[in-house]
């Protein structure tokens, strides 16, 4: 029995082992679950359910689809994420929640957006980073030192 057991393993672990791919990862590879491309595509309709860049009151009636919706709310979902892991990064992981808005979400949709579009080279590149260029673009045309 021990050996019918051992036998079988060994077929599973040789199956495998031929499987597998012979390359590994280089140095400059990075994991990208969330492209620039993919997320322009949910961004697109984030203006339609933010009408003047805030989110819709109770009583506003907007003529979005389903789409729009989902597509909107999944952008949100992945900027505001992609915030708090940046918090995280800096505050670590033991903190005081203070529940927050984030007032300039329309500028940074609409520059990401704009962003993505003027440099199609980066469209595989992870959201994150094209994120992260246009937050800095945004915080610099907006620094004092910049307006002199």
């Amino acid at each position: 029995m021990k050996v019918i057991i051992f036998l079988l393993l060994a077929a599973v672990t040789a199956s495998l082992a031929a499987g597998q791919k012979s390359s590994k990862l280089q140095s400059v590879d990075r994991p990208v679950f969330m492209s620039t491309n993919r997320l322009a595509l949910l961004c697109v309709d984030w203006n339609a359910l933010h009408p003047g860049g805030l989110p819709p009151a109770d009583s506003d009636i907007l003529n979005v689809s389903t789409q729009e919706i989902v597509r909107s709310n999944a952008c949100d979902a992945y900027i505001l994420g992609f915030l708090d892991g940046g918090f995280e990064d800096k505050i670590g992981a033991r903190y005081h929640p203070i529940p927050s808005v984030f007032d300039h979400m329309k500028t940074l949709v609409d520059s990401f957006l704009k962003y993505s579009k003027e440099h199609p080279e980066e469209q595989d590149f992870a959201a994150s980073t094209a994120l992260n260029k246009v937050r800095r673009m945004i915080v610099e045309a907006q620094s004092p030192e910049s307006k002199r």
